[in-house]
């Protein structure tokens, strides 16, 4: 294997992630190709940021690829070409593929429909990535709709939030509640320090991710990408 940085341990390091991320996102495409064996398709709830691209990249030249129906988690108030927008992002990977974005939801109606054919008679399972600071989808520990966002006894429902994150900007995003419509909650693990923020999570209710490990449980599988197996953990 030929690497191209400069510094021999870091270019180590950085391909070993790399082929184990790949290892993971095979494991995570033969997870839904055997939910595909069972149903004509399914509804893929994705998330938006860096974590799924890999996954992404090697879905994209699947034959069972237009089976899939793909919902995206949240949305950043931006322009539609720009490098921040999560759907310009999946739609360069995911050329063809029709991806349901939540800009332009702000009507009742409209968030309506979105949430009617994501449960439209299909399995939903959810390919979910996590910030460095706890944070899923777009929400925040500090956004102010917070205790509706992790809420389960709200309905799922699409919820505009304020400027917040990185980029800060306005965002759209799905409550938990949405989320857990999913028969298979499938979390993204890619770093070290996320693997911390992680553990601290199953004990510290400050983490917005505290709220989806507490009450997925059995749904939910964590892939950690620099191993080349889930993370067996108990959630109590």
């Amino acid at each position: 294997m030929q690497l191209t940085s400069t510094n021999s341990s870091i270019g180590l390091i950085y391909a070993l992630k790399k082929i184990l991320s790949k290892n993971i996102a095979l494991n995570i495409i033969y997870y839904i190709k055997k939910e595909l064996i069972k149903s004509e398709s399914i509804n893929l709830i994705i998330s938006g940021g860096n974590s799924p691209n890999i996954f992404l990249k090697s879905l994209s030249n699947k034959p069972f690829l237009k089976r899939i129906n793909f919902y995206l988690t949240d949305e950043r108030f931006v322009k539609r070409k720009s490098k921040f927008s999560n759907y310009n992002n999946l739609k360069k990977i995911l050329k063809f593929s029709k991806i349901n974005s939540l800009i332009n939801l702000q009507s009742k109606s409209l968030k309506s429909n979105f949430l009617k054919s994501l449960k439209k008679g299909r399995k939903i399972i959810s390919v979910i990535g996590i910030g460095n600071d706890g944070h899923f989808a777009s929400i925040f520990l500090k956004s102010k709709k917070i205790k509706e966002l992790i809420n389960i006894k709200e309905k799922p429902t699409i919820t505009m939030v304020e400027k917040i994150g990185k980029p800060k900007v306005r965002r759209a995003t799905v409550n938990l509640s949405t989320i857990l419509l999913s028969k298979k909650i499938l979390l993204l693990i890619n770093s070290k320090k996320k693997i911390k923020i992680l553990t601290k999570s199953l004990k510290d209710d400050k983490y917005p991710l505290y709220y989806l490990l507490k009450y997925s449980k059995k749904k939910l599988l964590v892939f950690d990408a620099l191993s080349l197996d889930r993370i067996k953990f108990k959630i109590k």
